[in-house]
């Protein structure tokens, strides 16, 4: 009946040890520090006292990398003859000792040291597992290495596992690029308003001086003055004509009577007439030479200068114009 009762708290346990490992792994926080157990060393055909030597060094770096290190003595203290029999002689490369191991530690990760003979030195190494499955996480060897630099060689291997463990089961987290900087806006350039200066329209400038108006009225003169010369002109050729029919009609000549009464008022009348049509040619093309002068000689006047007083926000000016 005894018996039967081992066969089932083995099989009991079988079942609990995987499920304890998982309930340890998940209960692990990120920031908390990854738990190792230190399994017994594979170091078979090496004096006892090197391979508990380099299992103490081995401890301490691992507790300077800081991870938590439980030791396989604090584990197998706790359990019967029976259980710490079948956890230090199971063959530490299968996964169903990693397992057991890691189950009866409650941690994260089981680590095998390896220290054994290589030809004329030691080959150290450093393995470790995944307790929740068994599977290898990272391993490191180094070869050949002599007594004195046994303890020299499990740091590098340790050196190379360790950070291999750590980005496995606490990844880094994610990089967050930090936000753009807030996008501000420049300050608007405030003008303060210009004072409203009134501005008196300009004349327009006249094209023309007095010079055009009295031309034309001296021209308009001079062509009157010369029409009444040519109209005094054609009088005093009618005179002329009424003298000469006097003579032509009588042979004789024009009787005394005659020369002193029409042919003398026709004399007189001749004499007026010439002397009035001179005077007005004459008169005439005087003032149409100067009037035709004055206007054709006419131009823009020259602009007179100006001054003119310019107010701004800042500042008063004179703006000074010269003819």
């Amino acid at each position: 009946m005894s018996l039967r009762d081992g066969q089932v708290g083995e099989k009991v346990a079988d079942v609990l040890i995987p499920l304890l490992v998982a309930l340890t792994v998940a209960a692990a926080s990120p920031e908390a520090p990854v738990t190792v157990l230190l399994a017994p060393p594979d170091a078979s055909g090496v004096p006892r006292h090197i391979a508990e030597f380099a299992q103490e060094h081995v401890a301490q770096q691992l507790k300077s990398r800081d991870l938590q290190v439980v030791r396989i003595e604090e584990v197998t203290r706790k359990l019967t003859a029976r259980q710490r029999k079948a956890v230090l002689r199971c063959d530490r490369t299968e996964a169903g000792c990693i397992v057991s191991l890691g189950a009866a530690g409650k941690t994260e990760v089981v680590v095998v040291s390896e220290v054994v003979p290589f030809l004329s030195g030691f080959r150290a190494g450093i393995r470790a597992y995944q307790s929740r499955d068994g599977q290898l996480l990272a391993a490191n060897q180094v070869s050949g290495v002599k007594e004195d630099q046994l303890l020299d060689g499990l740091t590098q291997a340790l050196d190379v596992v360790v950070p291999k463990v750590k980005n496995t089961l606490r990844p880094p987290p994610p990089v967050v690029a930090p936000p753009p900087p807030p996008v501000v806006a420049a300050p608007s350039l405030v003008v303060p308003p210009q004072p409203v200066v009134p501005v008196t329209p300009e004349r327009a400038a006249p094209t023309h001086t007095w010079k055009t108006p009295t031309g034309i009225v001296g021209v308009s003169a001079g062509a009157l003055a010369i029409a009444a010369g040519v109209l005094f002109s054609t009088q005093a050729k009618s005179s002329r004509d009424d003298i000469d029919a006097a003579y032509r009609d009588n042979p004789a000549g024009p009787t005394q009577e005659e020369v002193r009464g029409s042919l003398s008022n026709h004399y007189d009348d001749l004499k007026r007439q010439r002397t009035l049509a001179l005077a007005s040619g004459g008169v005439g093309l005087v003032l149409a030479g100067v009037g035709a002068y004055l206007w054709l000689s006419d131009g823009p006047p020259e602009r007179a200068g100006s001054t003119r007083v310019i107010a701004g926000p800042t500042s008063v000016g004179v703006l000074v114009r010269l003819p």
